[in-house]
């Protein structure tokens, strides 16, 4: 029988009910352990996977766990995995990787002192449909890119009672909406580009949220990438609406309000979307219960737990390594420095 990796998952609320379910049918995997401080949310989660669990972090250094899986707020990720690495152990955190970045480098360098593995789980990479779109990027469906745009926000902030929850503290969560929700497209345009972000420019404010986030709850940021391509990010707490768009010499495509509109010159006849140009510039709506159902197929494919553990049991390189989840944060604090000293800030100003 194939040796299988133990894993103990640290933070029980949340999304990472859902990791630990990916750990759960993985098959090269077992969950053996859940912990939370508060009991009632490791028992729930415990006896819902059947599985131990515990309120005492600790108890995930023992020599029966390969794997930590940090789940918890972000000013705990660099502390715990520090403490996992010490003790032998391979890590996956959430995003984003720690509130600084100096914390970021003390991860990195526990991990190479220790000789583990330290990866961040980015949950854009386990859509097959970005993998797609990054296929048809580099197939020059879309022509020359141009620009992309992104806009992560929801009400959280203006909804919220008071500031006494962890994501309320600007310490805690290294910023405010931007550093919480902006990660997500900074680290996927550039896997989607292959190529990095160089320099930003910002605005940043707190003018609808002061009663419960201590950092910023509305962010707009340019960025310059080393090929050429322009981006917008924007964040907000205060505001309902996603946007998700590139556009490129040959072809646009632009994700919102649950819709996927779709223009190109060129045919595309993927695993998950099929075009056919009908001439002229008006953009084709794409449904999603035509290619949701075929995106659904191709899920497990693109797991990134499961990606996590198949790279440990063979020793490769992980999905997302420490180093680019530390890229990404040295994005975010470029942005905030830019709001703050109103210049552009070049990424490699920020060490």
């Amino acid at each position: 029988m194939s040796r299988k990796i133990r894993v103990a998952v640290t933070g029980a609320g949340g999304e990472a009910r859902w990791y630990m379910e990916a750990y759960k049918t993985c098959p090269d995997s077992e969950l053996v352990l859940v912990q939370d401080i508060d009991p009632a949310k490791a028992r729930e989660q415990g006896e819902r996977l059947n599985v131990n669990w515990t309120t005492t972090f600790e108890d995930l250094l023992g020599p029966d766990i390969d794997l930590v899986d940090v789940s918890t707020p972000n000013h705990l990720h660099a502390q715990q995995t520090i403490a996992a690495h010490e003790a032998g152990k391979h890590v996956i955190c959430q995003k984003p990787m720690a509130p600084t970045i100096r914390e970021c480098d003390e991860m990195i360098a526990a991990a190479q002192r220790n000789n583990r593995k330290l990866g961040l789980y980015m949950s854009s990479l386990g859509a097959p449909l970005f993998h797609e779109i990054k296929e048809m990027i580099r197939q020059g469906f879309f022509g020359i890119i141009s620009s992309v745009s992104s806009r992560g926000a929801h009400r959280g902030g203006y909804e919220a009672k008071d500031n006494t929850a962890w994501r309320g503290s600007a310490e805690k969560t290294g910023g405010g909406v931007f550093i919480q929700l902006a990660v997500h497209s900074i680290n996927l345009f550039q896997w989607l580009l292959d190529d990095d972000i160089v320099q930003v420019a910002a605005l940043s404010t707190n003018r609808l949220c002061k009663h419960s986030i201590g950092g910023d709850d509305l962010t707009h940021a340019v960025a310059e990438f080393r090929g050429g391509v322009y981006g917008s990010f924007e964040a907000g707490y205060a505001a309902e609406g996603g946007l998700f768009a590139l556009y490129g010499t040959k072809g646009s495509l632009v994700m919102t309000a649950g819709q996927t509109f779709l223009w190109s010159e060129l045919p595309w006849d993927g695993d998950i979307i099929k075009y056919t140009p009908r001439g002229g510039k008006e953009m084709t709506v794409l449904d999603p219960a035509d290619y949701g159902p075929r995106q659904a197929r191709f899920a497990g494919k693109y797991d990134q737990h499961a990606a996590f553990v198949r790279a440990i049991l063979e020793d490769a390189p992980v999905p997302v390594p420490g180093e680019i989840g530390r890229r990404d944060v040295a994005i975010v604090k470029a942005v905030y420095r830019s709001a703050e000293e109103r210049r552009h800030v070049l990424i490699e100003e920020m060490g």
